[in-house]
């Protein structure tokens, strides 16, 4: 596996070179060498596969951390902030593994400058309803706001998360033409 993904890096990173290379003949080994690379890219597009739950366990895992910090479930599950962390990077490890591509590597696909933006609204985003949640629900003693947050964290994951896919293989394959 770890030479698939040592490939995949190497076919990603060649859309650098492409320019330099796209003026030699397409008929010569080179040119045939640049259409495999594209064929590549564009059976990794076709790769990038993200199980229906993922977002969804995503989604629990962390409305499960806002309900934690609100301190609704509890203070015997705050004790327990580190199960759904340890969740999250579990459920980063099994995506791995079933689609074999590995996005966080240093020149990993990022949906270009649209994925780049939505997935900065969302950690945004995230890290509101972290703050939101604590305050409202453990500070201020409004239990429901840590289930309303929850609830909209979940959904919002699984509708942001689904985008960025969509974002993710647009980009690879626009790399692949």
């Amino acid at each position: 596996m770890g030479g698939h993904l040592h490939a995949t890096n190497i076919f990603l990173t060649l859309r650098k070179e492409t320019g330099i290379l796209s003026c030699m003949d397409k008929n010569s080994e080179n040119g045939d060498a640049l259409d495999e690379v594209a064929a590549a890219r564009r059976r990794l597009a076709d790769r990038l596969y993200t199980p229906w739950w993922y977002h969804p366990v995503l989604g629990l895992l962390l409305g499960l951390l806002i309900l934690q910090l609100g301190g609704v479930l509890g203070r015997p599950a705050v004790l327990l902030m580190p199960v759904p962390v340890l969740g999250i990077i579990a459920l980063g490890r099994i995506y791995r593994r079933l689609s074999g591509i590995d996005l966080y590597w240093a020149d990993a696909p990022d949906g270009g400058q649209r994925g780049r933006s939505l997935l900065a609204v969302y950690v945004c985003g995230v890290i509101v309803c972290f703050a939101a949640g604590f305050v409202l629900s453990h500070q201020l003693g409004i239990a429901w706001t840590a289930w309303a947050i929850s609830a909209l964290l979940i959904v919002g994951t699984v509708v942001v998360g689904r985008r960025y896919d969509g974002l993710l293989r647009a980009q690879i394959r626009s790399a692949a033409s």
